[in-house]
C-alpha cells in the first residue's frame, strides 16, 4: 500500500524520546512501529490497551509533536475502530507509546 497520508500527534517530549530509545533497542524506526500497532489492532478487531491509564497521560506537557506517513486506508480503518472504542487515534497511540515504554519492548503487539 501506498503510504499516501499522515498523521500528526502531539506528545511530551519525554515521551517520545523514551519510545524513540525503546525503538532504537528493539531494532524498528518509530514510523514503522506506529503502522505495525494500528495494523495489529485492525486485524484483531479491537484496541487492546488500558483506557484508564490516558487520564495520566493527558496531564503531561504536550511540547512536541511526531508526525508519520500511512495508508489512508489504514488510517481510515484504524480511525473507525478508535470511534468505536470510544477514543481518538491520538489517545490510542498515546496509549502504545506509554505501553511499549512501561514493557521496554513491544512484544505484546509484535510476536
Amino acid at each position: 500500500m501506498t503510504k499516501d497520508s499522515y498523521q500528526t500527534l502531539k506528545i511530551n517530549r519525554e515521551m517520545k524520546e523514551n519510545f524513540i530509545e525503546v525503538c532504537r533497542r528493539v531494532g524498528i524506526k518509530y514510523s514503522k512501529a506506529f503502522v505495525r500497532f494500528m495494523t495489529y489492532c485492525i486485524e484483531k478487531n479491537e484496541i487492546d490497551l488500558d483506557l484508564e491509564k490516558y487520564e495520566d497521560i493527558s496531564k503531561n506537557k504536550l511540547d512536541t509533536v511526531i508526525i508519520f506517513r500511512i495508508d489512508k486506508e489504514r488510517k481510515l480503518k484504524f480511525k473507525e475502530l478508535c470511534e468505536r472504542s470510544g477514543i481518538s487515534v491520538s489517545c490510542a497511540i498515546k496509549l502504545f507509546i506509554d505501553d511499549v515504554i512501561n514493557a521496554k519492548n513491544m512484544k505484546k503487539y509484535f510476536s
